[in-house]
């Protein structure tokens, strides 16, 4: 079909509490090439605001070293889903976005 392109749905997590401090990743391994990492991180962002972001850090993926990132999140509020985005600039000059929506709800 002429013009018809595939899109691959954004991921919804398994919520988070608004008292918890963890790290989550975003997984480049399948964009990028097997000689392309991740170099540089553009940002970690979320929306609606809200949603506390804290350091963030090249880490290995599955797919080998530096191929993800990671990034501390907390707080949020009760029934509130986060749209959570990374933007990336790699190592063969590309630049890269993983997006994940992330509920918060007590538990």
């Amino acid at each position: 079909m002429s013009g018809a392109f595939a899109t691959n749905p954004t991921p919804v997590l398994t919520a988070k509490d608004p008292y918890d401090v963890s790290v989550w990743t975003f997984d480049f391994t399948n964009t990028l090439g097997p000689n392309d990492t991740v170099a540089l991180i553009a940002g970690v962002s979320c929306n609606p605001t809200g949603l506390g972001i804290g350091a963030s850090a090249i880490v290995n993926g599955v797919g080998g070293a530096s191929k993800a990132v990671s990034a501390l999140l907390s707080n949020g509020v009760i029934g509130v889903k986060y749209l959570v985005t990374c933007d990336i600039l790699t190592t063969n000059g590309n630049d890269y976005s993983r997006s994940f929506i992330l509920p918060v709800q007590k538990r």
